[in-house]
């Protein structure tokens, strides 16, 4: 226990002393108040502001609404005025809630068919809509056509290639994440099972780099012990064999699954090609075409068609 100071006083330090004349912060509070800041501003609370009665409010209120004002004073966030597209009676607590889901005259605009429709109409109508513009479903795949839901569907869905790969595409990939985890798992247990063969008597495996045998002093019953665990030694070896060459075949697998990619690819970018080439080619057909039908009509009309010979 302190003892008590020449004039009497006691040198017991108070719970709640000021430093310097400067508060002591605890920053584990701020870092509590900051983790759990969302939580108060949208946790409710009972309003004490006053109303149109003149007397407290008493109502719950999210702490969000009682704090905010663009007033110097603070209102009570439950008192009704007129809302600004339809005149209907509102609070700031319901504001949001009946712009978003009730006004009839809260407009916004479609950017795909230029329209204006009621917000709370807005999303099935964008759900809807044919001319907002979407992107393929082969995107994933590679295709970087974007347009309207009309010409998708009418047009673009039934030329694009990468659509109608999407399934052998697809299945591909789930084979290829299959195999490349299957080849992380043998790399796994390949390397488990050289750690454990490098700590016996190991000789060349088959692998480029040469293992030096490790050399021990073994006497009487070592020698016993070492005899018995030969056939383990042995199917160790034929496990460790095997798990070389699965992780090999996986290897390869997977070239070939990339090799197969690629090739998809060049596919579907050489029918691109072959397809704007047969427009082309079919453009000018069309004009040759309807050049021949003027020179006929031409001749027909100047009466200088030339008649057939017998």
């Amino acid at each position: 226990m302190n003892s008590p100071n020449e004039d009497g006083s006691s040198t017991e330090p108070r719970g709640f002393d000021v430093v310097d004349s400067e508060p002591v912060v605890d920053m584990r509070s701020l870092e509590y108040v900051a983790k759990y800041d969302h939580l108060v501003t949208y946790g409710e609370f009972v309003c004490e502001l006053v109303g149109m009665d003149g007397k407290p409010c008493k109502k719950l209120s999210e702490r969000r609404y009682l704090e905010k004002s663009d007033k110097k004073e603070a209102f009570c966030p439950h008192i009704e005025y007129p809302c600004e597209k339809c005149e209907e009676m509102v609070s700031l607590v319901n504001q949001e809630w009946h712009l978003s889901q009730e006004c009839t005259k809260n407009m916004v605009k479609c950017h795909g068919c230029n329209l204006e429709f009621p917000q709370k109409d807005f999303v099935k109508h964008e759900k809807y809509c044919q001319k907002i513009y979407v992107k393929c479903p082969g995107k994933k795949f590679g295709c970087s056509w974007r347009g309207s839901k009309e010409i998708l569907q009418r047009i673009h869905l039934q030329e694009c290639v990468f659509v109608k790969l999407s399934e052998y595409l697809t299945s591909q990939e789930t084979k290829m994440d299959d195999l490349t985890g299957e080849n992380n798992l043998l790399k796994s247990e390949l390397s488990v099972l050289l750690d454990s063969v490098i700590q016996g008597r190991v000789t060349n495996l088959g692998f480029p780099l040469e293992l030096e045998e490790v050399s021990c002093n073994l006497h009487g019953s070592e020698n016993e012990i070492l005899g018995g665990m030969e056939e383990d030694y042995a199917q160790l070896i034929t496990d460790f064999e095997r798990l070389r060459l699965n992780a090999q075949k996986a290897k390869r697998a997977l070239g070939e699954l990339e090799a197969s990619k690629q090739m998809i690819s060049k596919l579907a970018t050489d029918n691109l090609q072959m397809k704007e080439e047969l427009n082309s080619q079919r453009l000018v057909i069309n004009s040759i075409r309807q050049q021949l039908q003027f020179m006929v009509l031409d001749r027909r009309r100047n009466g200088t068609e030339d008649e057939p010979k017998l």
